[in-house]
């Protein structure tokens, strides 16, 4: 009986992650869906995950505005982390016609923080909300 229910997780996490870039695809963001899809495939120092909370269509941003602001974070991200331990990002999208929202939840072992604190000062018109304990954060940024 685990077996059978082992299978059943495995499958269920298969088609969540589908749907997940199935919903990433069908967003009016051809060149995020892209980064965020292949990010992983380069064997960066980030496990990069992502889900789809809305599927709006923002009017007021563009796909290469948002695209360029996401990669310039997680290069940022990449140059602070410690690249022989587990680090983990997720990135939550919610979208909306004002609006795109990013919920970044980051696991791992930063080297510096000192880039990441000076980009988000650079960037403090977008950002929402910020929590950072010792080994992870969460940043909630909002472009329009």
């Amino acid at each position: 009986l685990g077996k059978i229910d082992r299978i059943k997780e495995i499958i269920d996490e298969i088609v969540y992650h589908t749907e997940q870039e199935s919903k990433l695809s069908n967003l009016p963001f051809p060149y995020l869906a892209s980064f965020l899809l292949t990010y992983n495939w380069s064997s960066p120092p980030i496990v990069l995950n992502f889900e789809v909370l809305n599927q709006g269509e923002v009017k007021n941003v563009s796909d290469e505005e948002i695209t360029s602001w996401l990669k310039q974070f997680i290069n940022i991200l990449e140059s602070t982390v410690d690249e022989w331990s587990s680090n983990f990002l997720t990135v939550s999208i919610d979208a909306n016609e004002e609006w795109i929202r990013f919920i970044f939840d980051f696991n791992g072992i930063l080297k510096e923080k000192e880039p990441i604190q000076q980009f988000l000062e650079e960037n403090k018109k977008y950002i929402t909300h910020f929590e950072q304990d010792t080994q992870s954060f969460i940043l909630e940024a909002r472009l329009h």
